[in-house]
C-alpha cells in the first residue's frame, strides 16, 4: 500500500529523544519495549510545576505489558527518569491516569491483571525527582481514578469483592500515605453489575458519584449518591427507573456554585425506549428539582453524555438523538438551571442519510463563554469525520463548523478537545489516510473563525498489504507559551507500536528544524536580481498524501526566509493549480514538483521528496522578493516551506557559513539545532 512517513519517525530499540529547538522548543520521545513486536502506548500526560512532562501508559516487557511512566525534560525531551513496573502476576498492566501533586510527586493509576480473567485497580506514587516508588495500592476492582484536588485520588468503578455481583465502588485514597481513607461499596438488589461512572467533590465536603445500580424488577437504574468526602458516609441517594426495566444510567455530573447537582444520562421509557435525560438534584437533600427527558422521532437509543454549567448556572447538555430517516445525530440543549425549561436546542448531524456513527460529543467554554462542541459526524463519501462547532451560548446559533477528514473514506476519531489561552481550539485523535491508514492527528483551529491554523498528521513506518497501520494521539496538554504536548503511539516496521510523546510548536504545528544541505541568497544592487536557493536534506522531510487537504496541487505552498536575530522576514506564496506535478504512483505518493507558469513568481521551482529532500529556487525577476542583505553581515538565515496548513519544514543555516557580506550569503550545511523564527 506504499506506506511512508508523515514527519519525524523513529523505530527504536529502547528509547530516544530528538531535541528540535524552534520558535518554541520541540522534540519527540519514543519508547520501544523489550518484547518481540511489543505493543507500547502512552495514554495520559501531566506537567509539573517546573514544566517537566510526565507521560504514562504501558510498554511490553518480556512477558506481558507493564505499567510505565517517564519524566521528560521540557526543553530537550530527554528522559529524566523512566519507571517500568510489573504487576504481581506478570500479566497485562496499564497506567491510564497521571497527576502531579503540590510537591511535584507523581500519582499514576490504571489496571493490573491478577490472572487472565481478573483485573485489579492499581495506584502508584513515584518520587518526582527520582522516579522511585513511594507507595503502591491495589484494590480488587474494575475501576479508574481522578484527582481529588488535594494530592489524593478518587477511585470509581465496580468492586470485585463479591465475584458474582460487582458493586458500585467509590474510594478515596490519601496521596501522602497511599492508604484508603475510606471505601464505599453499594450493591443493588439484583445479582448483576453495579458501576460508578463518575465522581466529583462538590467543594463543601461532599462527594457526588453517579452511575448504574442493578435492582430486581427494574434492571439497570440511573443512580446518584452523595457521600461525606471525609468519611464516605452516605448523605443521600437517588435511584431512578425509566419504567422499561432496562438501560437507565447516569453518565455525567456538574455541580453549581450552591452545591446543587446536575446529572445527565439516559432513562429507558416504555413508549420511546432509552432517552436523552438531564436532571437536577438539591445538593443538600438529594430531592429532585426538575427532570428534562428528550426523545427523537426515531426508535434508536438516545443518551446525554456531557453536561457543563455557565456562570449563571444554566446547563448545556450534549448527547445523541435519533430522528426517523436521519439516524442518530449529536444534539446540544441549553436548559434553564432553575426550572429545567429548554432555552434552545441545536442538532448537529452528518450528511450521511440514516447515519448512526455521529457521537462522542465534548463540550468546552472559551474565556468569553462561547460554547465549543466536538465529536464525530458520519458524512456521505467520507465516512466518520472529526468536527468542532462553535455555538452562541445565548441563542444556540452555530457560528462556525470545522470538519477534519483523512484522505481515505474511513473512520476518523477525536480523542481530546482543548481551548488554549488565546481561545483557539486544539484537538487530537486520528485520521485515516490513503497509503498510511490510521495516522496520529493534532490540529489547531482559529477560535474566532474556525479556520484551520495547522494540522500535524504523523504516520509510523509500518507497511503491510493486508493489515492496517494504527497510529493515534490519545491526550494533549498545553504548556505555558502555547506549545502542545501530545501522547499516543506510532506503529513502526521494526518495533510494532511505540509509546510516543511529542512537544509541538503551538504556533505552526511543527517539530522544528531539520538538516540543511545548502543555502544561497544574492542581493545585488538591483532588487530585481535577488535570488534565493536552498535545499533541506533530512529523513524528516514529509509531503502531504495526494488528495489530502494540504496537497499543494490544490492548497498551494509558501516559502519563508528570515533572519533570526534581525527579525527581518519575507513570505513567498506559491499558488495551487498550474505548475504542480505529483511524483510516483499514485501521483504525489513520492512527492511533488513545481515549475512556475510564465508570469507567476517569485518562486520558480520546488521539489519535495518524502524522507529525502526539499529544495526551492525563488527569483526576483519572476516576482517581488522583499528581503534584503544590506547589513554588514547576517550571522544566520532560516528558510522554510509549507504545504497548505501543514507544519512548516525549516532549516537554520548558521554553522558552516562560507560567505556573509552585504549582498551575498552562502552556507553549506545546517543542523537540526537552530532556531526557526
Amino acid at each position: 500500500m506504499g506506506c511512508r512517513t508523515s514527519g519525524r519517525l523513529l523505530a527504536l530499540a529502547v528509547s530516544v529523544s530528538v531535541a528540535i529547538p524552534g520558535s518554541a522548543l520541540a522534540w519527540l520521545h519514543s519508547v520501544d519495549g523489550d518484547a518481540v513486536e511489543p505493543t507500547d502506548r502512552a495514554f495520559a500526560v501531566a506537567v509539573d510545576g517546573a514544566g517537566a512532562v510526565i507521560a504514562v501508559g504501558a510498554v511490553e516487557g518480556v512477558g506481558e505489558q507493564d505499567f510505565f511512566a517517564t519524566k521528560l525534560d521540557p526543553a530537550t525531551g530527554a528522559a529524566i527518569w523512566r519507571r517500568q513496573i510489573d504487576g504481581a502476576a506478570s500479566q497485562s498492566d496499564t497506567a491510564s491516569f497521571v497527576a502531579v501533586d503540590t510537591s511535584d510527586d507523581v500519582l499514576l493509576a490504571g489496571t493490573t491483571e491478577t490472572s487472565p480473567l481478573e483485573t485489579d485497580f492499581l495506584a502508584i506514587k513515584l518520587d518526582g525527582a527520582t522516579g522511585g516508588e513511594v507507595w503502591r495500592l491495589q484494590i480488587d476492582a474494575s475501576a479508574s481514578a481522578v484527582s481529588d484536588g488535594a494530592d489524593g485520588l478518587l477511585v470509581r468503578g465496580s468492586g470485585e469483592t463479591i465475584a458474582v455481583d460487582p458493586t458500585f465502588l467509590v474510594s478515596r485514597v490519601d496521596g501522602v500515605t497511599g492508604l484508603e481513607i475510606w471505601r464505599r461499596e453499594i450493591d443493588g438488589t439484583a445479582v448483576d453489575t453495579d458501576r460508578a461512572t463518575t465522581a466529583h467533590l462538590d467543594g463543601s465536603g461532599g462527594l457526588i458519584a453517579a452511575g448504574t445500580l442493578s435492582n430486581v424488577g427494574t434492571s439497570d437504574d440511573f443512580f446518584v449518591v452523595k457521600l461525606d468526602a471525609g468519611t464516605g458516609l452516605e448523605q443521600w441517594r437517588a435511584e431512578l427507573d425509566g419504567g422499561n426495566g432496562a438501560a437507565d444510567a447516569a453518565l455525567g455530573v456538574a455541580i453549581d456554585a450552591t452545591g446543587d447537582v446536575f446529572v445527565c444520562g439516559r432513562l429507558d421509557r416504555p413508549a420511546t425506549g432509552p432517552d436523552f435525560a438531564v436532571l437536577k438534584f438539591d445538593g443538600a437533600t438529594g430531592a429532585e428539582e426538575w427532570r428534562r427527558v428528550v426523545s427523537g422521532t426515531g426508535t434508536g437509543d438516545e443518551v446525554a453524555t456531557a453536561v457543563v454549567l455557565d456562570a449563571s448556572g444554566d446547563a448545556f447538555v450534549a448527547g445523541l438523538l435519533d430522528d426517523a430517516g436521519a439516524g442518530r445525530g449529536i444534539v446540544v440543549l441549553k436548559v434553564d438551571g432553575s426550572t429545567g425549561a429548554e432555552i434552545w436546542r441545536r442538532e448537529i448531524d452528518g450528511s450521511a442519510l440514516g447515519g448512526s456513527s455521529d457521537g462522542g460529543a465534548r463540550l468546552r467554554f472559551d474565556s468569553a463563554g462561547a460554547l465549543f462542541v466536538g465529536g464525530v459526524l458520519e458524512n456521505a463519501g467520507t465516512a466518520e469525520d472529526v468536527f468542532v462547532s462553535k455555538l452562541d451560548p445565548a441563542t444556540g446559533v452555530e457560528l462556525w463548523r470545522a470538519e477534519i477528514s483523512g484522505s481515505s473514506a474511513d473512520r476518523d476519531g477525536l480523542a481530546s478537545l482543548t481551548i488554549d489561552d488565546s481561545d483557539d481550539v486544539v484537538l487530537s485523535g486520528f485520521v485515516d489516510e490513503i497509503g498510511t491508514d490510521r495516522d496520529l492527528l493534532v490540529a489547531k483551529l482559529d477560535g474566532t473563525t474556525g479556520a484551520e491554523v495547522w494540522r500535524h498528521v504523523r504516520a509510523g513506518t509500518f507497511e503491510d498489504d493486508f493489515f492496517s497501520a494504527n497510529d493515534q494521539a490519545r491526550a494533549v496538554r498545553l504548556l505555558a507559551g502555547g506549545d502542545v504536548v501530545v501522547v499516543g503511539d506510532l506503529e513502526n516496521e521494526d518495533s510494532n507500536h511505540d509509546f510516543t510523546v511529542a512537544r509541538i510548536d503551538g504556533t505552526n504545528g511543527s517539530l522544528g528544524a531539520m538538516d540543511g544541505r545548502i543555502l544561497t541568497f544574492r542581493d545585488p544592487s538591483s532588487p530585481d536580481k535577488r535570488k534565493l536557493k536552498f535545499q533541506i536534506k533530512d529523513a524528516l522531510v514529509a509531503t502531504p498524501w495526494p488528495g489530502s487537504p494540504n496537497d499543494p496541487r490544490t492548497a498551494g505552498a509558501t516559502v519563508r526566509i528570515a533572519n533570526p536575530t534581525r527579525l527581518e522576514e519575507a513570505t513567498l506564496v506559491i499558488p495551487g493549480g498550474a505548475g504542480w506535478k505529483g511524483l510516483g504512483k499514485p501521483a504525489g505518493a513520492e512527492g511533488y514538483k513545481y515549475r512556475a507558469p510564465k508570469g507567476v513568481g517569485p518562486c520558480t521551482t520546488i521539489v519535495a521528496k518524502p524522507e529525502h529532500s526539499l529544495r526551492a529556487v525563488c527569483k526576483a525577476k519572476a516576482g517581488p522578493l522583499p528581503f534584503s542583505l544590506d547589513e554588514a553581515s547576517q550571522g544566520s538565515l532560516a528558510v522554510s516551506a509549507r504545504f497548505g496548513v501543514a507544519p512548516p519544514q525549516c532549516a537554520v543555516f548558521g554553522g558552516l557559513v562560507v560567505r556573509d557580506e552585504p549582498g551575498n550569503f552562502k552556507a553549506k550545511s545546517a543542523t537540526a539545532e537552530g532556531s526557526c523564527p
